[in-house]
């Protein structure tokens, strides 16, 4: 006989909470660190070029810090917001923040309600 995976009873994002904050630090670092390590270096130089001025270097690496600091609370917000508990008062308070269920599982409601057949 062949063994069965038990499917998730949850959403995937409360049966795997560290995935869903390491998808969610991916998301917020990449452009975070574009906008803070990057494009704001260049724009402020190009401010102080006409200064005849430059960027301090300490500048840079504190803004390319303060990217990976947003990437990490945003992951522990994700971290958080996967917890089952928090999962179960968002699906009741605020349903259009709550998780979808995992694919293939029936949610109730009117999308899942028969049809009528015409």
């Amino acid at each position: 006989m062949a063994d069965h995976v038990a499917e998730p009873t949850g959403p995937t994002q409360a049966t795997h909470p560290w995935r869903a904050a390491v998808r969610t630090f991916a998301q917020v670092i990449l452009p975070a660190a574009v906008t803070l390590g990057v494009a704001v270096p260049v724009i402020v130089d190009a401010f102080l070029a006409s200064a005849r001025t430059s960027l301090p270097p300490e500048l840079v690496a504190w803004l390319t810090a303060s990217a990976l600091a947003v990437g990490a609370v945003a992951a522990g917000i994700a971290r958080v917001m996967a917890l089952p508990a928090v999962v179960a008062w968002t699906g009741r308070w605020l349903p259009w923040l709550a998780p979808a269920p995992p694919s293939g599982s029936v949610s109730p409601g009117p999308a899942s309600a028969p049809r009528a057949e015409l």
